[in-house]
This record gives structure tokens, C-alpha cells and sequence, in this order.
């Protein structure tokens, strides 16, 4: 059965993928920051005939909102972090040769205004 499923999946396409989060809004006190942590997990990837495989991979990320300001209530900011840890990892490959790295550690901040 394994090599039927085998022969059907796509190449390179992982065979399971895991994602968790977890988040914290402060409050009493310190009402108003949010905090986030996660981890995305991918298995293995390879071609249908295993003549390549990329190694799976796991990458940390986190996430701070903090409190919004009195005056600027229509505003919110946030920075998150991608690969938090700075690992080396592979999303992919056109081919043996040609293996696609995985993004350095990135910062990312954002700010939102609602109407």
C-alpha cells in the first residue's frame, strides 16, 4: 500500500506538515501586550523514485503585539520573527541540483489601522 501512496504523491511535497501556536494577552496590570510563539514542523521531501531527499525541517517563529497607546486607538503594531533560532533548512528543489534554501532569521513588523 505504502508504494501505491507513494506512486500518487507529489514530488517533493512533504508528507505531513505540523503547525502550533500559542498565545498570551497580558491582563489585570499589564492589560494589553500580546505574545505568540510557534513551531511548523516539515517531514522529509524527496522525489517518487528516493533517488534525492531534502531533510525535514523545524523552524521556531514568535510574535509581540504590544498594548495599544490611548491616543491611537485605531492602531496597532506587531513584530513577528520568522526562523527565530537562524537555522538552515530547505523549502525545495526544481531539481537535484538545485535546492532552494529556507529564508535567514527575518524580522517583520507590521501596523494596522481600522475606520
Amino acid at each position: 500500500m505504502e508504494a501505491r501512496i507513494r506512486a500518487h504523491r507529489r514530488v517533493l511535497a512533504a508528507i505531513l506538515i505540523i503547525s502550533l501556536w500559542v498565545k498570551y494577552d497580558a491582563d489585570g496590570d499589564f492589560r494589553g501586550p500580546s505574545l505568540g510563539a510557534g513551531v511548523q514542523a516539515v517531514a522529509r521531501q524527496g522525489d517518487n523514485n528516493s533517488s534525492f531527499r531534502l531533510p525535514g525541517y523545524a523552524m521556531a517563529m514568535y510574535r509581540f503585539q504590544p498594548a495599544h497607546l490611548p491616543m491611537m486607538k485605531n492602531l496597532s503594531f506587531q513584530l513577528n520573527v520568522r526562523n527565530l533560532l537562524d537555522e538552515i533548512y530547505y523549502t525545495g528543489a526544481t531539481s537535484r541540483n538545485a535546492i532552494i534554501p529556507g529564508a535567514p532569521r527575518t524580522f517583520i513588523s507590521s501596523m494596522r489601522a481600522e475606520f
